[in-house]
């Protein structure tokens, strides 16, 4: 499935990888979050870089490109729809 394919292809080179709420996987610089909703029939993504927009914008659209080969297949639902806009927090620590 579509988290099967993300996890595929991101976790190597990362330095913490953790599947109690979905797949977190971090690396020095970015991390993400990518899970099943258990109210709706989708899957959530939440990306954050250690103050770099860029990076984070970058790695955000690759997830989403592979997650949209599950979308035009109808496997996966993302949301929201104007999704680009909705994950950009920096990560903080």
């Amino acid at each position: 499935g579509a988290i099967a394919a993300v996890r595929q292809q991101f976790v190597p080179g990362s330095v913490n990888i953790e599947t109690v709420d979905g797949l977190s996987v971090e690396y020095p610089r970015w991390r993400f979050n990518l899970r099943s909703s258990n109210t709706e029939p989708l899957v959530r993504l939440n990306v954050e870089s250690r103050g770099d927009l860029g990076l984070m914008q970058e790695r955000t659209g690759e997830i989403l490109a592979l997650l949209d080969q599950f979308t035009l297949r109808g496997d996966v639902t993302l949301f929201p729809k104007d999704r680009r806009k909705r994950v950009t927090s920096p990560l903080k620590r």
